[in-house]
């Protein structure tokens, strides 16, 4: 039997980031056609140590006149849209925040609609949700605490409706936490790993705050799944493990694979403000609609995540 994806011209957005450049693999592997679409001055490295099979597209989502010749000059059969920015909370420039991704959502959307594009599929987050205590389901109210949250939200909100005003199937995802091969290195697992791996002293808040972690093969698994469900037109789907644990228990994982000649220090940081304390997503929704569910371990995922960072530390230097 065929794979659902072959030969499907796809595009995705933000397609070089982390769990991107994870999508674009798994795309290729399945015989699509993928374009990225990315500004002129991105990083390709993740795409290239991936050995990702796909075309490059010089265009900022942000820009109206670019996203709708990229996507006139071959109309896809479906967009993932993954490009987003404020990831990293050093990212605190708020017009850039909504013309990425509030206006670059729009403008996607409206390029769908003028050259019969069907599907997207969009990555949110868990911010979106703010400091609730879980399990938190979908329809659960949005309280997002910065910029980067608040944008996503009302990307989502608006991109739903405009989605359902022109007959574009639309699923959003939300993961709340999500680690793997290749992380940026302003996120936890990336940083601890790589200070880990030096054996330098690693400097920590206290680390009682609790997180649902998903090894990045699960959440593009997630993405395929979405976009192969056509029957499902608008909906949104949280993603996770399902259990929110302590960020010391993920550091003393980390200590036993690596079993790193530095110190942890506990404490030696404050928490961040606007800390969230144990976000924690209800995931049902994916499981029964979706047929979706983490299926990495996390030991396993660790032991896959750091054997990457052992060979590819390089990158980081």
């Amino acid at each position: 039997m065929p794979c659902p994806l072959t030969g499907k011209r796809l595009i995705v957005t933000g397609g070089a980031g982390f769990i991107g450049s994870h999508l674009v693999r798994r795309l290729a592997q399945q015989n699509a056609d993928v374009t990225v679409l990315a500004k002129s001055d991105t990083s390709l490295w993740r795409l290239t140590q991936f050995g990702c099979l796909c075309r490059v597209a010089p265009a900022d989502i942000s820009d109206e006149a670019a996203v709708m010749r990229a996507l006139a000059d071959s109309p896809p059969d479906g967009v993932f849209h993954l490009a987003a920015y404020g990831v990293d909370p050093a990212d605190r420039n708020v017009s850039r925040a909504i013309s990425v991704n509030v206006t670059g959502t729009v403008n996607l959307l409206k390029a769908m609609a003028a050259c019969g594009c069907p599907r997207i599929v969009a990555l949110g987050s868990g911010a979106e949700y703010g400091n609730q205590e879980g399990p938190v389901g979908e329809t659960a109210p949005l309280h997002p605490e910065n910029v980067y949250a608040s944008t996503k939200a009302a990307a989502a909100l608006i991109s739903h409706q405009y989605a359902a005003q022109n007959d574009i199937g639309i699923v959003t995802l939300r993961p709340f936490g999500v680690y793997g091969e290749a992380e940026p290195p302003h996120k936890l697992f990336c940083h601890a790993i790589l200070k880990m791996l030096r054996g330098e002293t690693l400097d920590l808040t206290p680390c009682t705050q609790c997180r649902d972690y998903c090894y990045v093969g699960d959440i593009v698994n997630a993405l395929v799944a979405a976009f192969e469900r056509n029957e499902i037109q608008n909906a949104v789907f949280n993603l996770g493990t399902g259990t929110a644990r302590p960020l010391r228990d993920y550091i003393e994982q980390l200590r036993d694979i690596i079993k790193p000649a530095g110190r942890i220090n506990y404490g030696a940081l404050p928490f961040r403000a606007q800390e969230q304390w144990a976000p924690v997503p209800d995931v049902r929704l994916a499981a029964e609609r979706l047929g979706w569910r983490s299926a990495c371990g996390l030991e396993d995922g660790l032991r896959k995540t750091v054997d990457w960072f052992r060979v590819h530390s390089g990158f980081y230097d």
